[in-house]
């Protein structure tokens, strides 16, 4: 049975061309942005990917998205940090800024504390960013009333790694079996962010045998 899971998991994870195209997107974007809020060529330094695209534990399906920080300027930050709807002014200035270059894209809007771009084959997720000098990041909010909250997504992704890392990879390919399998069950509602700490958690003293016995487990 071995082989026929390594086949299915390489049949739901994400191609080549796919991963191609999922880079065109994202760093398309921010290019967009980097021309609006900096005075300089764009560099990979201005963004951070993080989330699933991050951990490779997207799946091939209806639904992808890519999940990156757009790192703003101090002054940036400074000046809508001291406006009073600081955080829904932001993703505004950044919605707008797209929309200027993606005219023809289906949907661009704010949500909460990022601005969706939905392309056709991707969406992308772009959440403006300050980057503190603990490398931690404050993000707009606005999901409940207006603030900024610190965001810490590098502790995610190396929690992520070295659980990866220590089943031998075992954690990207259960993540990924799952997140099918919560795809193609209608009750179930579960976020990508529970559960991948889930399964960490879960294979944190896991021995593994032979996948069938680590589903029904």
């Amino acid at each position: 049975m071995e082989e026929e899971f390594k086949k299915f998991i390489e049949n739901i994870s994400l191609s080549a061309k796919q991963r191609e195209d999922a880079m065109t997107k994202y760093v398309g974007v921010c290019k967009s942005l980097n021309k609006e809020f900096y005075d300089f060529e764009y560099s990979d330094s201005i963004k951070f990917l993080f989330g699933s695209y991050k951990k490779k534990t997207t799946i091939s399906s209806t639904g992808k998205d890519v999940d990156v920080i757009f790192k703003i300027p101090k002054e940036t930050f400074d000046k809508y940090q001291e406006q009073e709807n600081g955080p829904s002014n932001l993703l505004t200035k950044i919605k707008n800024t797209l929309k200027d270059t993606y005219s023809t894209t289906d949907k661009i809007k704010n949500w909460t504390k990022v601005v969706l771009v939905d392309f056709s084959t991707f969406k992308v997720e772009i959440l403006p960013a300050f980057e503190r000098d603990d490398k931690k990041f404050v993000i707009p909010n606005t999901g409940d009333g207006e603030d900024w909250i610190v965001f810490d997504p590098r502790s995610e992704i190396t929690s992520f790694e070295n659980s990866n890392k220590k089943t031998k990879g075992l954690t990207r390919n259960l993540i990924k079996i799952i997140k099918k399998w919560n795809l193609e069950t209608s009750n179930s509602d579960l976020t990508s962010y529970f559960l991948d700490n889930y399964i960490i958690d879960f294979l944190d003293d896991y021995s593994f045998t032979n996948y069938p016995k680590l589903i029904l487990d």
